[in-house]
């Protein structure tokens, strides 16, 4: 059913605008986190020694998680740090 009153005029125009991302761009993430952590009593695998320094593809937060352990925050006075989370 088409709603019609006498002498309106609507006229929609989409004006958005966008700088599409070149194909194959991917974003660089760059992550410090310590040496052998645990997360659910498992090593994380991206935290042994032989993934230091290198560059690791995640896809997901549960696989980023799994890999690194997740993250800890400690308030010291009114600064914020992020510490290690090793339980």
């Amino acid at each position: 059913m088409a709603l019609v009153s006498p002498g309106v005029s609507i006229t929609v125009t989409d004006q958005t605008q966008y700088a599409s991302n070149a194909i194959g761009t991917v974003p660089l993430v760059v992550l410090a986190t310590a040496q052998d952590k645990t997360y659910n009593g498992t090593l994380c695998s991206g935290t042994t020694k032989a993934n230091a320094g290198a560059l690791q593809i995640f896809t997901s937060q549960r696989d980023l998680t799994t890999a690194l352990g997740a993250p800890y925050f400690l308030f010291s006075g009114t600064c914020l740090y992020q510490c290690l989370h090793l339980f």
